[in-house]
């Protein structure tokens, strides 16, 4: 059967698997399969995994055209991995043969493992009859036998394995896997060999991709139009000129917002088209046929374009309008990059390849990636530089940090002239139809006011001044507190010009969308706050330095790791990484004994774009008073413990690469988060700032 499957010139496969433990099931999975040859091949995975009473779908998609290949979906790392489509595709016959454990291929290696021990099958344990079944209406042959992992996560492990066949071809039709308890069980409804198979299934490059990422790109500019000017343009053509209906003071950047003297056309030739209705903002291709709908090369392809904020951004001297063209220059060229690695699967190798076409592209945008042929120049007159690495491409002005106009570098009456060019402007149809919404929100009927929420949504920050308004006028005390209640939950906004005063460069990852490297730090920098507190509750209930007081340790985040415990052993409470990224750890007292310098068990960094750090002071509550107020017996290490209150902050590493989040958390474990900059918050806010710009992170 093994060699009939990995010998046959094309395979077909659809199986679900289910896997579970104790009667539940906690990861559902579909995939479908196509191959032909060793390597050509392409699957199709959907997956939902239950944690925590809640259902986390996600798709991947791997397709492999004989040259490389490609992964789409998944968890952001994911597409990163270098793979090879001959040894991939080998190694999934393989796993249709004998235990279809297809992330068992993608895991990353154990230390010193090498590629090819990494791909390398499992050894098979001898096979038994256990007799005759019926599923699914078919009569089928039992086998089992044992599979024992040379690398990867199921390295030296042995599974134990039943396997029904097909009597007649002698297939696989389901099969259980055993190990530790846990059960990963699959049904196969379609496995078929030899079946004719088009070499189009296997072709990444296509100009439907090539409509997409350009797609992607246009959208990118509607984008950065509407953050500066708070409106989505009426048309593409706003993005090149400055419209006449922009007030004066909002800012447009001398070569608008396009690479070049014109939007980019879809691959067929035509323009894209900006779609402005129910469904949202969105840039439109109507395919290779030019007509709506359609299938394959001819059906539409969108990008969206997220809500407008209408606040616009203003800039009030020179040295602001430098700061601002070089943030959407940078922004635009790192787009065309992500469309460079949409439309091909890889990030380009040298910077040239944005405008020079290599051998391999089958399609390619008319006049590349980049128009002129060169990189444009940044507002000092010299050509931005883009870095090219094997896992990402940083797009920069030539000095970073000699550019760079710090935040606090802005005169008192600058900022206040931003913050008033970046109010929100609504039309006397916007503001009446905000009424409209408000009369909604008021309504007894829970459906009207759940519908009215969800137009609400769209308006972001901007409905907050005239939603504050309408309660206040509200007579009827019930609608009042409603409003109040939604109220609350729309983020307070930041100002739109405060994030164009990031750093001048920008990272684009491979396999990764707008921001989305960045989202993953963010989500990752607050879940190590939550362990943070963990350690912390776990510190205090336990005794875990055995001072015989159960406090809070609110020396530093290292000592949560570093410190030793009564006997003699370090606490390990949070996890490694974390204490190598506190950015201040305790000096006085390692001579002690008692404390470890974390530099000793391995190289401080930043932990996934982050740091972290203690907070000093405590401002809740109308108190002010600092973190740390006893020494916990030891005096060699100073004040480092707290009976009822701790504060951690975790800020980015590189603000505006690694993320722009700045997280906090209390002994009330709850999260916040504002965009500080990228600096660090060292007390913890009083109860009237946490109103001011503090979101709580759910």
């Amino acid at each position: 059967m093994r060699a009939k499957i990995e010998d046959a010139q094309t395979v077909r496969a659809e199986f679900s698997a289910t896997i579970g433990e104790g009667g539940r099931t906690f990861v559902a999975l579909s995939c479908s399969l196509k191959a032909k040859g060793r390597d050509r091949w392409t699957m199709e995975f959907k997956v939902k995994e239950e944690m925590r009473r809640r259902g986390i779908e996600q798709s991947v998609t791997l397709l492999s055209d004989g040259r490389k290949v490609v992964a789409t979906g998944g968890p952001s790392g994911f597409q990163g991995r270098p793979l090879k489509p001959e040894t991939v595709g080998l190694e999934i016959r393989r796993c249709l043969a004998t235990a279809m454990i297809a992330q068992a291929m993608y895991i990353e290696p154990r230390g010193g493992e090498r590629e090819e021990d990494r791909h390398k099958a499992p050894e098979m344990g001898p096979v038994k009859f256990g007799g005759k079944e019926t599923v699914g209406g078919r009569d089928t042959l039992v086998l089992n036998y044992t599979l024992k992992f040379a690398a990867g996560e199921f390295g030296g492990e042995v599974m134990a394995v039943r396997l029904w066949v097909d009597a007649g071809t002698k297939l696989p039709v389901k099969r259980e896997v055993g190990f530790q308890g846990v059960t990963w069980s699959e049904t196969f409804t379609e496995l078929a060999l030899d079946d004719e198979i088009p070499d189009s299934e296997f072709r990444f490059q296509t100009k439907r991709r090539l409509a997409q990422a350009l797609a992607l790109q246009v959208a990118e500019s509607v984008r950065l139009y509407a953050h500066y000017t708070g409106r989505h343009p009426r048309t593409l053509g706003d993005l090149v000129k400055r419209p006449a209906i922009l007030e004066p003071e909002i800012y447009f950047p001398p070569g608008g917002f396009v690479l070049g003297p014109a939007v980019p056309a879809d691959p067929w030739g035509r323009p894209f088209e900006l779609r402005v209705d129910g469904e949202g903002v969105r840039v439109v291709s109507l395919g290779a046929d030019g007509k709506p709908g359609g299938k394959g090369e001819d059906e539409d392809v969108q990008a969206p374009v997220p809500p407008a904020t209408r606040r616009a951004v203003g800039a009030t001297g020179e040295r602001l309008e430098k700061q601002f063209a070089a943030r959407v220059q940078l922004q635009l060229l790192a787009a065309a990059v992500r469309a460079y690695s949409t439309a091909y699967g890889e990030l380009p190798k040298k910077k040239t390849a944005l405008w020079e076409r290599p051998d391999w592209a089958e399609v390619w945008p008319e006049g590349g990636w980049i128009a002129y042929a060169q990189v444009p120049n940044d507002p000092w007159g010299e050509p931005y530089r883009i870095l090219t690495e094997a896992a990402y491409v940083r797009v920069q002005v030539n000095d970073p940090k000699a550019r760079q106009l710090p935040l606090q570098s802005l005169r008192p009456e600058e900022r206040a002239r931003l913050d008033e060019i970046a109010r929100p402007r609504l039309s006397e149809a916007e503001k009446a139809e905000l009424s409209r919404i408000f009369d909604e929100l008021g309504d007894d009927d829970l459906e009207t006011r759940e519908k009215a929420e969800v137009k609400l949504a769209k308006w972001g920050p901007a409905a907050l001044a005239p939603l504050g308004a309408r309660a206040k006028s509200e007579k009827d005390r019930e609608a009042r507190s409603r409003l109040e209640q939604v109220r609350a939950t729309i983020p307070a906004a930041v100002a739109p010009w405060m994030p164009e005063m990031a750093a001048l460069s920008v990272h684009v990852r491979a396999g990764t969308g707008t921001g989305s490297q960045e989202m993953s730090n963010e989500r990752n920098a607050s879940a190590s706050l939550k362990t943070i507190a963990s350690a912390e509750a776990d510190f205090r209930a336990n005794d875990r330095d055995g001072n015989r007081v159960n406090d809070f340790w609110t020396g530093d985040v290292a000592g949560l790791y570093t410190l030793k415990d009564a006997a003699g052993n370090n606490l390990m409470l949070i996890e490694l990484s974390v204490a190598l990224a506190d950015s201040a750890p305790l000096e006085a007292g390692a001579a002690s004994g008692r404390y470890v310098a974390p530099s000793t068990f391995g190289n401080p960094g930043p932990k996934a774009g982050y740091h972290f750090r203690v907070m000093t002071q405590d401002n809740s509550g109308g108190k002010s008073d600092p973190y740390a107020t006893s020494t916990g017996g030891d005096p060699d290490l100073g004040k480092v413990h707290s009976l009822s209150a701790f504060g951690f902050c975790a800020f980015p590493a590189e603000y505006g690469v690694t993320g722009t989040k700045t997280f906090i958390i209390n002994e009330g474990n709850t999260i916040l988060w504002k965009d500080t900059q990228g600096e660090p918050v060292l007390e913890w806010p009083s109860d009237a700032d946490l109103k001011s710009g503090w979101t709580r992170v759910e």
